[in-house]
């Protein structure tokens, strides 16, 4: 389907008369927020921050603290001094989720978390990115853990797609991430896109959540590609010096040669977990193909280490290029009964040969739940992804595909200094911008008039008429007919034909 993008904005910003560059650029198309960012790891967390505030204290508030946290602020206390006691996170990551939080203050949305009677800080958002590794921990604390962290995953290759005549015998995979089918979620799947500056990153896609700046679901620029799954054995001794999976799984992801090889592809991943110790356990099911196909199942836990599955592994599975994956060890441990991995071998017994859209529907009649938050395919040769995510009555496998193409996605032209910044010939000055549809938007003017302003939507039609008071313009985000006005880009303008300089844009917000 067609990107059908609702608004879209880069935008040097006046704020409290400081000058506070956002490197960001916001879409949307059906449910899904699509966020492209840019330059360093505090400048990416402050327009994330800024440009999906609410997203993200909503998921703050209504996913980590109802939901994980049970509404109990001891629950919630308990997991994020685990966290600080026991995880150790890199500078880099901690200068982003700085930058997110001031981000989120900027935008002058309510950081107030009243469940636990105090703001929000940065150590916050970093626990809700160590969740993969504290859910066993949460159960354990509660007794009982009502965390769904489930998925399922199967990638083809050589003879088995030889016959397609779009892949040849490329690499596909199909990837299913079940969640809680918490509201929040529902109502804010993320697509995240990453222009990093620094020196040895590459840019990258995440398929998330706002305020998750770690890789569940992520694709370099280079094609290298990596999906995780919980594990099924999460029994821990060592809780000194831990590291986040989902920040572990970035850096194989966004740096271009991670193990220092001379090579980017998914031994970099390989690398990049078990250089590390986790908390729990995860399976990572991982490909590439630069240039050649590679791909693998990365298991680990804090226990045993962490090892890589391969093809040659493949006991259970028919002759053919297949790798599956569900929430069960099959190489760290003795594998155990697991339905939904029987089934997808069943189904490749039946018939070993795929094509991209069988794949899927063999995924989905053999691993498909009920608490599929996001379902997606990704091609490497192609760079073709297709992505779905659930809604508040479907889960994702049974909802619309969007369709996307990695080089579309990481296309950097439109970011040029030109475009995102506004020229200095404007004489209107609007803030808070972006603003929030319940926000009061305040408009000056640095030219002395009285002449009254005229809000327009990009179809050129005329929504409201401004009119000064002592110097200055007051918007409340209606229509001249009451209504509120949509999000969206709004062109702010001086009536009459000679004010063509005076004009500025206004990014409405949720």
């Amino acid at each position: 389907m067609k990107l059908k993008t609702l608004f879209v904005f880069a935008l040097v910003l006046l704020l409290s008369g400081i000058n506070a560059q956002v490197n960001g650029e916001l879409s949307q198309t059906s449910n899904k927020w699509i966020l492209k960012t840019w330059g360093t790891h505090q400048q990416r967390g402050y327009a994330q921050g800024y440009l999906l505030s609410q997203p993200i204290m909503q998921i703050m508030n209504t996913y980590m603290y109802q939901t994980i946290a049970m509404n109990n602020p001891a629950v919630y206390n308990n997991l994020l001094d685990f966290y600080q006691t026991n995880f150790e996170v890199e500078s880099k990551y901690q200068q982003e989720v700085q930058g997110m939080v001031d981000g989120l203050i900027a935008s002058g949305t309510n950081v107030y978390m009243s469940g636990l009677q105090r703001n929000i800080n940065s150590n916050d958002i970093l626990m809700a990115n160590c969740l993969v590794d504290l859910y066993f921990l949460q159960s354990q604390i509660t007794g009982s853990s009502n965390v769904e962290l489930d998925c399922a995953s199967l990638s083809s290759w050589g003879t088995s797609t030889q016959a397609d005549s779009i892949l040849q015998g490329s690499v596909v995979i199909s990837r299913f991430m079940d969640w809680n089918q918490d509201v929040a979620l529902i109502a804010n799947p993320l697509l995240l896109v990453s222009h990093p500056s620094e020196a040895g990153e590459q840019s990258w896609v995440s398929f998330t959540y706002p305020g998750m700046i770690g890789a569940l679901s992520a694709i370099s620029a280079s094609g290298k590609a990596a999906f995780l799954n919980t594990g099924n054995i999460h029994n821990y001794n060592n809780v000194s010096g831990l590291h986040p999976i989902l920040l572990s799984i970035r850096n194989g992801i966004e740096l271009q040669d991670y193990n220092n090889d001379g090579n980017d592809n998914i031994n970099d991943i390989f690398a990049s977990i078990s250089d590390e110790v986790s908390l729990a356990g995860s399976i990572v099911h991982a490909i590439s193909e630069n240039p050649v196909v590679m791909t693998g199942i990365i298991e680990s836990n804090n226990i045993d280490g962490t090892v890589m599955r391969t093809v040659q592994n493949n006991d259970d599975m028919p002759p053919g290029m297949h790798l599956a994956a569900t929430n069960t060890f099959r190489l760290l441990a003795n594998p155990v009964c697991c339905t939904r991995y029987s089934n997808i071998v069943d189904s490749l017994t039946a018939n070993p040969f795929v094509t991209a859209k069988r794949q899927l529907s063999l995924l989905s009649g053999a691993a498909g739940l009920q608490n599929n938050m996001m379902s997606m395919q990704y091609i490497p040769v192609s760079g073709r992804i297709l992505w779905s995510t659930a809604s508040l009555s479907q889960p994702a496998y049974e909802c619309e595909l969007s369709s996307f193409y990695l080089s579309t996605l990481l296309d950097f032209s439109s970011f040029s200094e030109d475009e995102i910044q506004f020229p200095a010939k404007h004489s209107l000055r609007v803030f808070p911008n972006p603003a929030h549809q319940n926000d009061q938007i305040t408009i000056q003017s640095t030219t002395k008039t009285t002449e009254a302003l005229e809000v327009f939507n990009l179809k050129g039609q005329k929504i409201a008429i401004l009119t000064a008071d002592k110097g200055g313009y007051e918007w409340n985000g209606r229509l001249d007919n009451g209504k509120a006005a949509g999000t969206g880009i709004y062109l702010i303008r001086m009536k009459g034909q000679g004010s063509k300089g005076n004009t500025n844009k206004l990014l409405l917000l949720p």
